[in-house]
């Protein structure tokens, strides 16, 4: 019974604040960020293509490589 009460997580824990942490309300930041208060951000384009910086992508047919390809690809990124 005690087994369906347990409780199962990833184990990860957020760090606490740390004095380190740049926030709007420190003073080297509100220096940036001027009297306009947060940036906002300029308009973008919807979509953009990185196609052109990549290699085609590759039919791993019946050898199961998806994850060699996976990895190829991130050495490529």
């Amino acid at each position: 019974m005690t087994d369906l009460k347990k409780k199962y997580a990833m184990g990860w824990t957020p760090d606490y604040p740390d004095i380190r942490d740049h926030t709007e309300q420190k003073e080297e930041i509100k220096m940036i960020l001027g009297a306009k208060g947060p940036l906002k951000a300029r308009s973008l384009p919807s979509s953009i293509d990185l196609r052109e910086w990549y290699s085609p992508v590759e039919d791993q047919g019946a050898m199961g490589s998806c994850t060699a390809h996976a990895g190829v690809g991130v050495i490529e990124y």
